[in-house]
């Protein structure tokens, strides 16, 4: 199966399921932990340290937002990007559960506050952080 029938069949089942669509929201999330010069690639779009492929993948992801919203506004469907710090996932197993630092949660609940702006309108970009992710003092 291709990647443009991939594409094609979610498109429809969100349609099945939900009758129409007019939100896209871009969220990169994928990277490998490797020195550049240790780098092959095919990598080079996944990507920390050093954190060049992650942070190019988040490039390249800004400046894909960028053509589908120019791309597809005419036909009312808003494109987001979503661009988080550290998000407490499987992404980040190895280093170590922390609760100060976001949850997938905290994600969500950004995701559902730009949806619901009324449609004449969206908010093209946000950047959530954890507020402090190193503070140990006591939680309010």
């Amino acid at each position: 199966m291709s990647a443009e029938s991939d594409v094609v069949n979610m498109v429809r089942r969100v349609i099945d399921e939900f009758g129409d669509y007019n939100v896209l929201v871009n969220n990169a999330g994928f990277g490998s932990f490797a020195p550049l010069l240790e780098t092959k690639l095919e990598e080079m779009l996944r990507g920390y340290a050093g954190g060049t492929m992650y942070s190019s993948s988040k490039f390249a992801l800004h400046g894909l937002t960028e053509c589908w919203r120019a791309e597809l506004r005419t036909s009312n469907v808003r494109v987001m990007q979503v661009n988080p710090s550290e998000v407490q996932t499987a992404f980040y197993r190895d280093r170590g559960y922390n609760p100060r630092k976001l949850h997938g949660e905290d994600i969500a609940d950004l995701i559902v506050g730009m949806l619901a702006m009324d449609d004449r309108a969206f908010v093209t970009e946000a950047s959530v952080w954890a507020t402090n992710p190193e503070w140990r003092g006591r939680a309010r």
